[in-house]
């Protein structure tokens, strides 16, 4: 994944294969996969690219042409590299599990899978297996009961990639991924899984160069006795936390982004794990309709279309908890021994939240004073993060007891006290 590579050989299109042009795949640390041909293919986008590199079989899945010169030369953007076999069509793409080196992984584990006998782990949502094979590199090995498509497989890393980013509390990205397909026969008369590495380009990550437990927020022997419960309970309520998850992680793993897309994302991110966790209606949908119909009705109808339009839109969600309300049900929740660790005053953390997303939303220069800006809000969004960290983490199933623990006894929180 993270590892430079240059394969050259030949490549063609399935529905083409007496036409094999000769070309370079190449890879460069924080660039895109691209491909250069000495030649031009009829299609321009192909979903399907093979290929032959020595002995290598290659598969080049996604794949978009951003380069063509009078028929003698084109290039690609390639989303995806199957090394090990060829796939004729998109559905024939998968396996029957898949191991995967995480940066960081060897850290997290500080050696202790075997010292403690950790065995397959069922993951009953996902009628599969996860077991971690210690070796160097460690591995995480996913296997369902059944042969699965690849995209199955990537969704499945991707909230195991976000599980690990919480519990290290910094980005973490596969470096070495894997599948496994069909048995083949090896000259013994035995069998073996064909092995298919898997690339796909990652953007500029952020890695250092080491990472130390006392850095981490929960390394794995912390957790290593609910690590089952922990791990099931993420993968269970992970289709319904995902919108969450993409906000919530978006900002980990983009730290450039503007600080003011940083606090629009996490306080959304802490508005739709409310609504997604606990609901928030004042009424039932029952009750609203009928309040609802009161309150079209008692529009004047001389008024302007468009501005009864626009008041009938606002009705239709006028029976959600207000930000304000699903801020201060929230905080209430957590605020006793861990987030009033960190903040001054509860009444002026919601405040603050509530005032800079309203500006920032509809910059109404009237919300102006009253909203957070510049480097305080670099400040305000640290503890956000902070925020729905711990919400996360009590979703794991961690008491509120040992999350306030965790938070209140970890280094790296040291700065937002520090700025109190």
């Amino acid at each position: 994944m993270i590892r430079d590579f240059e394969y050259k050989g030949r490549w063609w299109l399935l529905e083409k294969t007496d036409k094999k042009i000769e070309g370079t795949l190449s890879f460069v640390h924080g660039e895109d996969i691209t491909l250069e041909l000495s030649g031009v293919f009829e299609q321009d986008d192909p979903e399907i690219i093979m290929g032959i590199s020595d002995d290598n079989k290659i598969t080049l899945y996604k794949n978009l042409l951003i380069k063509r010169q009078d028929g003698i030369h084109s290039v690609f953007i390639v989303e995806y590299v199957f090394l090990g076999k060829h796939f004729n069509q998109p559905q024939d793409i998968g396996f029957s599990s898949v191991s995967i080196n995480y940066t960081y992984l060897e850290e997290w584990l500080s050696g202790l899978p075997f010292k403690y006998g950790l065995q397959k782990i069922k993951l009953d949502c996902l009628n599969s297996t996860l077991s971690i094979n210690h070796s160097s590199p460690a591995f995480i090995v996913i296997t369902p009961e059944q042969h699965k498509h690849f995209r199955w497989y990537e969704e499945t890393w991707k909230d195991l990639e976000n599980f690990l980013t919480l519990v290290i509390g910094y980005p973490v990205y596969p470096k070495i991924l894997k599948g496994y397909g069909d048995d083949i026969q090896i000259a013994d008369g035995g069998t073996i899984k064909e092995e298919i590495e898997i690339f796909y380009s990652l953007t500029q990550p952020n890695i250092k160069k080491y990472l130390y437990r006392s850095d981490m927020i929960i390394p794995f022997p912390s957790m290593k006795d609910k690590f089952e419960e922990y791990i099931n309970n993420w993968f269970a309520k992970s289709e319904k936390l995902r919108p969450i998850y993409d906000l919530f992680f978006g900002t980990i793993y983009d730290p450039s982004m503007y600080r003011e897309f940083h606090f629009l994302a996490l306080s959304q991110a802490i508005e739709s794990f409310h609504r997604c966790v606990y609901g928030g209606q004042y009424v039932t949908d029952k009750e609203y309709e009928l309040i609802k119909d009161v309150l079209i009705k008692a529009i004047p109808d001389d008024l302007d279309e468009d501005f009864k339009k626009s008041l009938k839109k606002g009705l239709e969600h006028g029976n959600e908890f207000s930000l304000m309300k699903r801020l201060k049900e929230l905080v209430n929740q957590f605020w006793k021994n861990c987030l009033e660790n960190f903040v001054r005053k509860k009444s002026t953390f919601i405040d603050d939240i509530y005032n800079t997303r309203n500006y920032l939303t509809h910059y109404d220069e009237r919300l102006k004073n009253k909203a957070v800006l510049g480097e305080d809000l670099f400040h305000l969004n640290e503890r956000l993060k902070l925020f729905l960290t711990v919400l996360l983490l009590d979703q794991l199933g961690i008491t509120r007891n040992d999350i306030c623990e965790i938070i209140n006894n970890r280094e790296r929180y040291n700065s937002i006290l520090l700025l109190l």
